[in-house]
């Protein structure tokens, strides 16, 4: 006799899927906000490549 496991398997109906999943915003006033208290560091936009670099200079470590 063979034994069935139980498997775990990643349902493919995309109605359970919510949020954005990085999806850009339709309006850029709807953007992410990115607060910093250093003035030194401070712009008004970021490309989401950008942002790993940024918090890593304001830790003071290279990137």
């Amino acid at each position: 006799m063979a034994a069935l496991a139980r498997e775990s398997v990643v349902p493919t109906d995309p109605s359970c899927v919510r949020g954005s999943h990085g999806r850009l915003p339709d309006d850029p006033q709807d953007a992410s906000v990115l607060l910093c208290s250093s003035r030194e560091h401070a712009r008004d936009r970021f490309h989401a490549t950008q942002v790993k670099r940024f918090l890593l200079s304001c830790l003071g470590v290279g990137g």
